[in-house]
């Protein structure tokens, strides 16, 4: 792709292992790239191949290498892709639909036997250098110093288990994503909730003029199934090589505001529901293979992230370059009352990136993004708190630190 362009101009350039494409009129439909802590970066590409492009040199079979650049002059992305998922053709042989994984098919595909001795940060430093990524994080330390092995996995689903057996104290929540840009962020993301939002967005609101417009936004509340999975009187159990058992049966939950869960519920069946984790690794005695936190890390991850259970999506016109996964950001989304303007407290406050979604058509470019946060905005006729276990507060939001109607008041959520 050239150089240059006229200002402000939206432009789109394919390249297919490197070469340029000709010059042709609607030879791409549309392009849809997502990111997210839930999913690999992909894209799929909708292709219109009437002039017979994609045959020969060009065609698109596993392996094949797509590098897109996109966006306006001052502002362009590029990223590249493998083809690793499904390409379908239709309509004579014409339409192609085409999936792509990032280019750093070795994280995604490649099994073998790993073993690195320290603490988690040097693991994740060493996985990330072996396969062409940038680390990125806001772990300074962590109490988990042990030889990290991994067999018969691939390096990703081997960083799940680091995510989820790394020990963050007082109540830290470890995520890892990688981005289209080939960097492995690591974030604490309760530390993340407490930095100043990385751009504001408006939404029947009167903007300031910095903010930028939602065209789109709906909500989401997940709480009860995942209430239902870790919080309502779940108890984790280990049984260590010298007999004695690791129970923990609450976590210390920090959030800007109230977590959603009903501690009357949770009170009447205060230890129903025990996971005997008999396939755990020994993490105590005189036979331990794991560092001594690796039970209680896990246990800890389970409630970090059942907590964090309200989800919203928003969808604006444009790219959103400037906004990364696992960043806070500010929303403030009105309602129009006889009385004026006024904020819908459940979808305003500080939410946290976990996915976006690039789609790009002929008629222009959208992007969606995925938001979550461990607390309700939304003030009910009950409200949450009390009890032994109640939720540890960070910093002030715009959303109040109250929960919705159907929920009861009495909270027992952290320690």
């Amino acid at each position: 792709m050239a150089e240059g362009g006229i200002s402000g101009q939206f432009y789109l350039s394919l390249k297919i292992n490197g070469q340029d494409l000709p010059a042709l009129r609607d030879c791409v439909r549309s392009i849809t790239i997502v990111n997210g802590v839930f999913a690999v970066p992909s894209a799929t590409l909708e292709l219109d191949d009437r002039h017979g492009v994609f045959n020969g040199a060009a065609a698109l079979v596993d392996g094949t290498k797509i590098t897109i650049t996109r966006g306006r002059t001052g502002a362009v992305r590029t990223s590249t892709f493998t083809v690793m998922g499904s390409t379908q053709r239709s309509e004579r042989d014409t339409r192609i639909r085409v999936t792509a994984l990032l280019d750093v098919p070795k994280f995604f595909v490649d099994v073998r036997a790993y073993t690195k001795q320290g603490p988690s940060s040097a693991v994740l430093q060493d996985v990330a250098s072996k396969h062409g990524l940038t680390l990125e994080t806001n772990v300074s330390s962590s109490d988990d110093n042990m030889p990290w092995r991994s067999f018969n996995t691939t390096p990703r689903m081997f960083l799940e288990t680091v995510e989820q057996h790394m020990y963050l104290p007082d109540g830290g929540y470890p995520q890892i994503v990688v981005t289209e840009d080939k960097r492995l962020r690591v974030m604490d993301v309760i530390k993340q909730m407490d930095k100043p939002p990385a751009k504001l967005f408006c939404f029947n609101y009167s903007p300031p003029s910095e903010a930028a417009i939602i065209a789109e936004i709906s909500s989401k509340s997940v709480s009860g199934a995942m209430n239902m999975n870790v919080s309502y009187g779940t108890q984790t159990r280990a049984t260590n090589s010298d007999g004695k058992v690791e129970r923990y049966d609450k976590g210390k939950i920090r959030a800007q505001g109230t977590p959603n869960v009903n501690s009357e519920q949770r009170s009447q069946v205060a230890g129903a529901k025990v996971n005997f984790e008999h396939h755990m690794a020994v993490s105590n005695g005189a036979s331990a293979s794991v560092h001594k936190n690796w039970v209680k890390a896990y246990d800890n991850w389970r409630r970090q992230f059942s907590a964090f259970s309200e989800f919203q999506r928003i969808r604006v016109e444009g790219s959103l370059y400037d906004v990364d996964l696992l960043e806070p950001i500010e929303i403030y989304a009105g309602v129009i009352r006889p009385s004026g303007e006024t904020l819908n407290k459940r979808q305003s406050g500080k939410w946290l990136v976990a996915g976006s979604t690039e789609l790009i058509r002929k008629s222009g470019m959208s992007t969606a993004l995925l938001l979550m946060r461990n607390f309700t905005g939304e003030k009910g006729t009950t409200e949450l708190g009390g009890g032994s276990n109640e939720g540890v507060p960070n910093s002030p939001s715009v959303a109040d630190e109250v929960r919705p109607p159907q929920q009861n008041d009495s909270v027992r959520q952290g320690a």
